[in-house]
């Protein structure tokens, strides 16, 4: 019998010593595991942390590059530019650690890491567009600018300029993307949802710059003239001898603009230039009721259309009398002059001493009127003045600054552009730059404007209330009385003997005063002796439509030195007021005049029987309906709701 020999294992799987090491191995293991999401863990936090403040020192420096930037400072937008680079290095270094790359592909952490990858990116192309927009501004504004110097436009600069907008614009699309990728799901989920917001506000702020630029820039090698010769009338409009649109264009000056080249042609006072105003045969644009009704047509009576697109047009037109075909009119008046002179500081004149932003509009247009003056003597300081006003609007430095300051001046119609190029003109519109009438389907026309009809100087005194009473219905249509109220608030008569009631120094006030209504309106009364003191008795009325489908009506106002004439019309409105669910809502849109004392709005709302009007910011109730007061420096829009029952 053969003895079989068996091996028995040295230890049995189940006994105490095997568990013993299984387990230690196993809780080496978890200790490692552990230690492992401890690292990454408090790395992680530690790294975190680091990124949110050196990210939210980042966006801070950022957000004063903005400011100071707009500021003018372009020095100090380098410097916190630059500051804010570093932070932002120093956050990407935290975000590089081997534990947040690590985070970033673990459950629910991992949310968190892509959340701060996508704001440094934002962050890092933000960065990248500031130093984009801090090298524009330098192109635009430098003293020794790249786009403007010695009397020329440098187009290739004009065309780099361009691209680099194209550039930025493609950048801010970028940063966008990667802040709308930021979830805030993660821990500290709120923080960067934070960060996502103000980022976002700070790429639509470099948005909406460039969004204006790039137009701009893109029409701008053509203004200049690369594919031919330009040339555009400035005029300054006198605001002593008022017009519809502004004031009379007493000074006027034709660039020409050829490859970039700048020359001035002509310049110089209307009256001589046009020989003390003579009449001058050219066709005025159509749908212009008050020049094409003129017997006698004269530059210095071009722009009396209340609308700048088409005054513009008919100076332009008119130009021909200067033997001049401009592609654009620049008109500016002294309030311009004023804001401009602010920025390029005081100019010197024999006349009028030191003019300056203060004093520019009391100095030129009051004082210049208030004793007789030799009229070549007048002729020589203004032509002198017009020389140097272009001179320091043609000067390369500071380009930003000038045009920063002429901004201020077009809510109230102070600075108006009128340009033939499409491109151009859509640019001005979009820029509310072309002091152009609000033509609106729904609502009232709040809009009156004075003419100058004897010649005189006395406008810069007028002080001026547009009253209406607004019967409202609950169709939401109206009858509206409106009543033009002109004071005539001149010093006295000083010229010698009996006040002549016309030219320079006639304290006499003799106005066209013309209305403007919503389309579909029709006027059921006018002006009479009875209904209104001032009224010229005999003069023509008329009423009509204008080029842009607004009915108008027109009466003309005699008003003695320190006397008040008021104005009375009547019309139908069909809709005065939209449907906002069960309620109405009255919309007045109320038009200025670029005069000095800019005019009153005094309006009183009568709500239809049965409703009730719920009073907001500037209204006031009353027994009936509501009130408000408004000073129309600028177009405004003014709301009343309504709502049916008491």
């Amino acid at each position: 019998m053969t003895d079989t020999i068996r091996t028995e294992p040295a230890t049995r799987p189940d006994t105490p010593s095997h568990r013993g090491r299984t387990v230690g191995m196993v809780a080496l293991g978890l200790l490692l595991v552990a230690a492992f999401f401890a690292w990454v863990g408090l790395g992680t936090l530690s790294a975190a942390k680091v990124v949110q403040e050196r990210a939210s020192a980042a966006q801070s420096e950022l957000a004063l590059f903005h400011t100071t930037l707009q500021t003018g400072d372009s020095v100090g937008a380098k410097a916190h530019l630059q500051a804010g680079a570093r932070a932002l290095t120093q956050a990407q270094d935290a975000a590089n650690r081997p534990q947040v790359r690590i985070a970033k592909y673990l459950p629910y952490v991992g949310r968190t890491v892509r959340d701060l990858d996508h704001l440094l990116a934002a962050a890092k192309v933000l960065s990248g567009a500031g130093s984009n927009a801090l090298e524009l501004y330098t192109q635009f504004s430098g003293a020794n600018s790249k786009l403007f110097s010695h009397d020329t436009f440098s187009i290739p600069a004009i065309r780099r300029a361009s691209a680099a907008v194209g550039s930025l614009s493609a950048a801010l699309d970028t940063a966008r993307r990667d802040l709308n990728q930021v979830t805030g799901t993660g821990p500290r989920g709120a923080q960067a949802l934070e960060k996502k917001k103000l980022a976002l506000k700070q790429v639509e702020s470099l948005s909406r710059q460039t969004r204006d630029l790039g137009p701009l820039l893109q029409a701008m090698p053509a203004a200049v003239g690369a594919n031919g010769p330009r040339t555009y009338l400035v005029t300054v409009l006198n605001p002593a001898e008022a017009r519809a649109p502004g004031g009379a264009p007493l000074s006027v000056a034709f660039l020409r603009l050829d490859q970039g080249r700048l020359s001035i042609p002509i310049q110089g006072q209307t009256s001589v230039l046009t020989r003390m105003n003579a009449p001058h045969l050219f066709t005025p644009a159509s749908g212009d009721p008050w020049l094409q009704g003129r017997a006698e047509r004269r530059f210095v009576n071009a722009n009396v259309n209340p609308d700048f697109s088409i005054a513009g047009e008919q100076l332009a037109r008119a130009s021909s009398q200067f033997r001049q075909k401009p592609d654009g009119v620049i008109a500016l008046d002294v309030q311009a002059i004023g804001k401009l002179l602010a920025v390029t500081g005081p100019i010197q004149s024999a006349q009028y001493g030191q003019l300056t932003s203060a004093n520019a509009v009391q100095k030129l247009v009051i004082d210049a009127y208030l004793q007789p003056m030799d009229q070549a003597v007048r002729h020589e300081q203004n032509d002198q003045l017009m020389s140097t006003m272009l001179q320091r609007l043609t000067q390369g430095g500071g380009l930003i600054g000038k045009a920063r300051a002429l901004g201020q001046a077009i809510p109230g119609r102070h600075l108006q552009l009128y340009f033939r190029d499409p491109a151009l003109e859509k640019i001005v519109d979009a820029a509310h730059a072309g002091g152009r009438v609000t033509t609106v389907p729904v609502g009232d026309l709040a809009a009156a404007y004075t003419q100058n009809m004897n010649g005189s100087k006395v406008d810069t005194y007028q002080h001026r209330t547009l009253k209406e009473t607004i019967t409202l219905a609950a169709d939401g249509s109206a009858t509206v009385r409106r009543t033009v109220v002109i004071a005539n608030r001149t010093p006295p008569y000083t010229g010698g003997g009996t006040d002549p009631r016309f030219g320079y120094y006639t304290r006499w006030s003799i106005l066209r005063v013309i209305n403007l209504m919503t389309p579909g309106s029709s006027t059921t009364a006018q002006p009479t002796p009875a209904n209104s003191p001032g009224f010229l008795a005999g003069t023509a009325q008329h009423k009509g439509t204008d080029g842009e489908g607004r009915p108008y009506a027109d009466a003309v106002a005699q008003i003695p030195p320190g006397g008040t004439a008021q104005l009375t019309w009547q019309y139908r409105l069909p809709k005065a007021a939209v449907r906002d669910g069960k309620n109405l809502r009255l919309l007045i849109h109320a038009q200025t005049q670029p005069i000095v004392v800019p005019p009153n709005l005094q309006v009183t709302v009568i709500a239809p029987t049965g409703w009730t009007a719920q009073v907001g910011p500037g209204w006031t109730k009353t027994a009936n309906g509501a009130s408000a007061t408004e000073t129309i420096d600028q177009n405004r829009l003014l709301q009343l709701v309504l709502t049916p029952g008491g």
